[in-house]
């Protein structure tokens, strides 16, 4: 994509180092949204492995008592 858009800012006459300014201010906008848009998903993310973290610990207590108890 950088270099398709690259030809096509320079068929607008402008020099290299313009259409090199475009196209990483482009890309700086890009990936300044792609960080937005996931970092909801990233939350949830963090949330349900603590979560499942938490579950695993429970269920080892659980299994170490019961084995305890038929001892």
């Amino acid at each position: 994509m950088q270099i398709t858009l690259f030809k096509a800012l320079k068929t607008l006459d402008l020099t290299d180092d313009q259409a090199t300014q475009i196209v990483e201010a482009m890309e700086e906008y890009i990936a300044l949204k792609i960080t937005e848009a996931t970092k909801g998903m990233e939350a949830q993310l963090k949330a349900q492995t603590w979560l499942l973290g938490f579950i695993g610990t429970i269920l080892a207590i659980g299994a170490i008592i019961a084995g305890w108890s038929h001892i």
